[in-house]
């Protein structure tokens, strides 16, 4: 039976109970037949799942193959062809393919479906029974022709031929879930230090309102497990833990938040920097502001690089001071004077 005469069906069922009223228990069996007829016609998670997975491979196939991030037609279950060059300019020059990463993310990603899904099927399955049970338990014996009651038969209907097109609003919402992922995984390998959890007033307008809130998250920094300033004991994980422990934005299904990352000392919270990390950031500062008052014209480029080589040459730059210098300046004469410090490194 197709959805238009599953819908129809159902029509003609509840029309003929309103018409001739209950008998006794014809309540239960009338609602259980129309149970029957709805679970019938409606896609169930686990084949939502599978269509979903098929996606998923499909792209995380192109991905792996570019070595970069296809697009994907926003409101749309189909990822096209076109893939993005600086995508994959980025990947092939200065990250490693994270692969296995990846992999572990196109899993995650098809089990959150799967779970999310069977959550928001039962949702709406649960809101249909109960539309059916207080349509059932208003009709009186012998029947009834009001035309109220009439419409309660129509409401029935219109909800039944929604609740067969559940997957395609599903599947849509949640289609670029696996694309953020991705994103996400490039992004923890540029060496973030930690993530700060933007909030979306959007999140508001979505199907589980009432289920989820994240407007609480808006602001918390979570670290990034393991990264260069946490082995350097600069920095620690924070109240608010590490980004390994919560769901991910996006993740929530209808959750429209997103990540701001953090790649520099001086940006994190202070309770995040332990004593060392306080004293590695006034020791960088020191230096630039070393460079700035020992360069005159900085407008010369000739100038600040013979500067900046006969300062890199006296000064003693560790790993983690480059990276602060790196954080502390910027623009295109600070980038250069760094490349020098680089170079004069032992």
């Amino acid at each position: 039976m197709d959805e238009r005469d599953a819908i129809q069906s159902v029509g003609e069922i509840l029309s003929e109970f309103l018409k001739s009223g209950p008998q006794p228990d014809d309540p239960r069996k009338t609602g259980d037949r129309v149970l029957a007829i709805v679970e019938a016609a409606i896609v169930n998670p686990e084949e939502s799942t599978q269509r979903y997975k098929e996606r998923c491979d499909d792209f995380l196939e192109r991905t792996i193959k570019e070595k970069g991030l296809p697009k994907r037609q926003v409101g749309s279950v189909r990822w096209d062809e076109v893939t993005v060059r600086s995508e994959r300019k980025q990947v092939s020059k200065k990250l490693k393919f994270p692969r296995s990463q990846l992999l572990l993310q196109h899993n995650a990603c098809v089990e959150n479906y799967r779970q999310q899904s069977k959550l928001y099927l039962e949702g709406e399955m649960n809101e249909f029974r109960d539309m059916l049970w207080r349509f059932l338990q208003r009709v009186p014996m012998g029947g009834c022709s009001d035309k109220t009651a009439k419409r309660g038969v129509t409401e029935i209907r219109n909800t039944f031929r929604d609740l067969t097109k559940w997957e395609r609003l599903f599947s849509t919402i949640k289609a670029g879930s696996f694309p953020a992922a991705i994103r996400r995984t490039y992004d923890l390998n540029g060496n973030p230090l930690a993530a700060i959890w933007r909030y979306s007033p959007l999140d508001e307008q979505g199907e589980f309102r009432n289920v989820y809130s994240h407007r609480h998250l808006d602001g918390r920094v979570y670290c990034v497990r393991n990264n260069w300033a946490f082995e350097k004991a600069l920095m620690n994980a924070g109240p608010d833990g590490y980004i390994d422990e919560i769901v991910q934005p996006g993740e929530d299904f209808d959750c429209m938040c997103a990540y701001q990352w953090i790649y520099s000392l001086r940006d994190l919270p202070e309770p995040m920097l332990t004593e060392s990390g306080r004293t590695e950031l006034r020791r960088t500062r020191i230096l630039v502001g070393k460079m700035l008052k020992e360069t005159q014209d900085i407008g010369e480029e000739i100038a600040v690089e013979r500067k900046a080589e006969s300062f890199s040459s006296e000064t003693k730059l560790s790993e983690c001071e480059l990276q602060m210098l790196r954080d502390a300046t910027g623009g295109g004469l600070f980038r250069r004077l760094i490349g020098w410090f680089g170079r004069g490194r032992p």
